[in-house]
């Protein structure tokens, strides 16, 4: 009679299918599935073995013979009326098919879990029911469902000491804060989380389900140097484990991260193996890959293939927004971009697809802007705002900053606009998420434009460009509106008014206006029959461009770069040094992360003394620092072109028409008068030699 393989000293406690086992154990899977294999094929298998067999399929990349062995498990303990064993392998047959996308099969095998369970004294396999339900009602959008069923998980867990069961709840827990509470609140669960798997209390399938998750908890938060670091983790720990079903997602996270770093092609690569990957081991996670992989194209300016991307997702079951509304919008579909975002706003939705919430509702306000929706922009920045001041991100602050900027710019509010903005700017900077830099620059750019810096405008659109230019996103999308913007601003205005010739000999008292005619080293002012000759200098100069677009601001830093410079943006941007050397600047830096620890020790301490003591000194050191970084984290320098040109120009006219006022008491009333109201006036160049600008008083 053939000896029939249990598994005594060899289960390892990764799923619901396989009793516990000493923690931190690692076993050589492959050789593990080849001697199983060769004791099945013998019929010397006992119900726990096969269960172990599936496990080492799955371990192995095998998918294909998973579910087999755990349905003859199943049957087995059935047989034998092993409740126990007959519910854990009903639950472990739930995991192989959903992790198929055999929903409708998957569903079954938890009824029948359920059936076993209802039947049988309170045990560890209550609990894993219990999360089941809570992972199918978070796919529903059923947030009341999803949180009592995790608690009630949680509780069985621990009553029970599966410390594996008890990590998976916590991080259900933490997805519901993550989309519907507040984010130090979802951290907080998640870092309770992965302690458990780090300290190898957990079997391989819920240490590995626990990584994913934190990770995706990060990225959704925008805590991408956090997501990083356990991407790194999870990395090594795959390769200790010596298991071939979770790189697919790691390298999709991977991908994730790249992306926001702005290495675009490394990110497409990955995401396409990452697909690979998956399509093989986990095809219900391949649709978020597809979505990555639109995500990226999009950045990239090719509308198309991030569409093809998106769609394939889409196809999947996967709703890839934000990135698809912003496509269509990008591609002239407004109206149909508002429809399909707005119905992530409408409907419940999956909390894995919420919990972006930051990300969702800065593109809601976007588009709902372009679609001159106001009252929807409202809403979102404000509920934007909520999540920001709940202990949000940096990431979900400059999402805020943004969102609220574009909505006051809209409203016709430059100022605020530009304010919200530039603190957008800087926290991006301070992330590094140059798409997101880029793509701020270039509303920042449009606010200043409105305001009149056209000198910041043309910096800030020149910056983007440099960004997007870096970043491979410049034939399509975003980039191309940076490129145009920037043409704009540099183009030379034409003048107020069509233009007349207008002889010097003309203009006098009898034309009802004044002449300033440039001959050689002199200028000729005629007013009211009388000619004034003054030698060329800078305050004429200055008075002539002046006269020559009147009602159009012209700012110092152009007029002081003499035409040619002030067309093309080049102009003497000479200072006296930075505000704050690179060594002062790591030192605030280094303080502001300091205090950071320390608020948050005040927090947990609920000391509302030192809370507000680091508050006051973040605050004070926040703005000395954004004082002296710039576009694009460059350091500020003082004595800076706009106010030494500001002073300069502004001495150079008033000494001018001093000067006229003193030779010519009316001139110099009426010229002032012409230069603070902007009154109309031509411009032509006569015969090569004069150039004539022409005041109309009205």
């Amino acid at each position: 009679m053939r000896q029939k393989v249990g598994t005594h000293g060899a289960a390892h406690e990764a799923s619901p299918a396989v009793p516990a086992a000493p923690a931190g154990e690692v076993r050589d899977w492959r050789q593990t599935y080849d001697r199983l294999r060769a004791a099945d094929a013998r019929g010397e298998l006992e119900p726990q073995a096969l269960e172990m067999l599936a496990e080492a399929a799955r371990w192995t990349g095998d998918d294909a013979a998973i579910v087999a062995p755990l349905e003859r498990a199943h049957a087995a303990h059935t047989a034998r009326r092993d409740a126990t064993g007959a519910a854990r392998t009903a639950l472990s047959l739930v995991w192989a098919h959903r992790d198929h996308r055999r929903d409708a099969v998957a569903s079954t095998w938890l009824t029948r879990a359920a059936e076993v369970l209802d039947e049988m004294p309170e045990a560890r396999e209550h609990g894993w029911l219990a999360w089941f339900r809570a992972r199918g009602s978070a796919v529903e959008g059923d947030v009341a469902a999803t949180r009592e069923q995790s608690h009630r998980a949680l509780e069985l867990a621990r009553r029970h000491g599966d410390r594996g069961l008890e990590a998976l709840a916590l991080m259900e827990l933490a997805h519901v804060a993550g989309g519907h509470e507040s984010t130090p609140a979802a951290f907080a669960l998640a870092e309770q989380a992965t302690a458990i798997v780090l300290a190898g209390e957990a079997g391989i399938l819920p240490a590995g389900e626990v990584l994913c998750a934190t990770t995706w908890l990060c990225r959704t938060r925008g805590a991408w140097d956090r997501a990083q670091q356990w991407i790194e983790l999870a990395d090594r720990w795959v390769e200790r484990q010596g298991v071939q079903y979770f790189p697919g997602m790691c390298r999709m996270h991977r991908s994730e991260v790249l992306r926001i770093r702005g290495r675009l092609d490394d990110a497409e690569r990955e995401s396409l193996e990452a697909i690979r990957m998956l399509e093989g081991s986990l095809p219900v996670l391949s649709m978020i890959a597809f979505a990555e992989l639109g995500e990226v194209r999009r950045r990239r300016g090719n509308e198309e293939a991030a569409i093809d991307a998106f769609g394939k997702a889409l196809q999947l079951g996967w709703d890839p927004q934000p990135g698809m509304a912003l496509v269509l919008l990008a591609t002239g579909h407004g109206a149909e971009a508002m429809r399909v975002l707005e119905r992530v706003f409408r409907t419940p939705q999956p909390t894995y697809l919420v919990e972006d919430r930051a990300n969702l509702l800065a593109a809601r306000t976007t588009v709902a802007l372009a679609n001159a929706d106001l009252e929807i922009a409202g809403s979102s920045v404000d509920i934007l705002a909520q999540v920001a001041e709940a202990g949000g991100t940096a990431w979900e602050q400059a999402c805020s900053a943004e969102a609220r900027g574009r909505l006051e710019l809209a409203r016709g509010r430059v100022e605020p606009a530009i304010d919200l903005l530039s603190r957008a700017r800087r926290i991006w900077t301070e992330i590094d998420a140059p798409f997101e830099l880029a793509t701020t620059c270039v509303v920042l750019g449009d606010a200043l434009a409105r305001a009149g810096d056209k000198q910041h405008a043309r910096l800030s659109q020149q910056a983007a460009c440099e960004i997007y230019t870096r970043l491979g996103s410049l034939r399509g999308g975003a980039g191309d509106g940076a490129e145009r913007r920037l043409a704009g601003l540099h183009a030379v205005p034409a003048p107020a008014a069509a233009p007349v010739s207008v002889p010097a000999e003309q203009v006098g008292a009898d034309s009802g206006g004044a002449s300033l005619v440039r001959e050689g080293d002199y200028w000729s002012v005629c007013f009211e029959g009388r000619v004034v000759r003054i030698r060329e200098g800078r305050g004429v100069s200055y008075l002539a461009a002046l006269l020559a677009r009147p009602g159009e601001p012209l700012w110092a830093v152009e007029l002081a770069a003499g035409p040619a410079d002030a067309a093309s943006g080049r102009a003497d941007l000479g200072d006296a040094g930075l505000v704050l050397d690179a060594a002062a600047r790591q030192q605030y830096a280094r303080r502001l992360r300091e205090l950071e620890e320390e608020l948050d020790d005040a927090r947990e301490a609920a000391d509302p003394g030192r809370v507000e003591a680091a508050r006051s000194e973040m605050d004070a050191l926040g703005q000395q620092l954004a004082a002296a970084v710039g576009l694009g984290g460059r350091g500020r320098r003082s004595g800076g072109a706009a106010e030494r040109a500001r002073q300069s120009v502004t001495k150079a006219i008033r000494s001018v028409l001093k000067r006229l006022a003193e030779e010519h008491p009316p001139l110099g009333e009426h010229l002032q008068a012409c230069v603070r109201t902007g009154t109309a006036c031509v411009f032509t160049p006569d015969r090569g030699r004069s150039v004539v600008w022409t005041v109309r008083r009205g």
